[in-house]
């Protein structure tokens, strides 16, 4: 059984937040900005922005700390879940 994916683009909109499970597992919390962009008579027009919390396990929890910062455009792909 395949899980759904989901691939969003979009910009930090704050730094990302890492911290640690009891067990010591490492995960960091990041916002992020999706603008929906149309094609219109040849023209993008930006619609509207939706805001979205992803939630990093692991290494790259810790990774995306140390290399990614706040304003910066990021592509993330995993699980939708609500």
């Amino acid at each position: 059984m395949a899980l759904p994916q989901i691939t969003l683009t979009g910009n930090l909109t704050q730094d990302i937040e890492l911290r640690y499970t009891p067990s010591g597992k490492p995960v960091a919390t990041a916002k992020i900005a999706c603008n929906e962009r149309k094609l219109d008579n040849n023209q993008w027009i930006d619609g509207e922005t939706c805001y979205i919390t992803v939630t990093i396990w692991n290494s790259a929890a810790e990774n995306s700390v140390q290399t990614i910062n706040k304003g910066d455009t990021v592509t993330v792909t995993g699980k939708l879940t609500q």
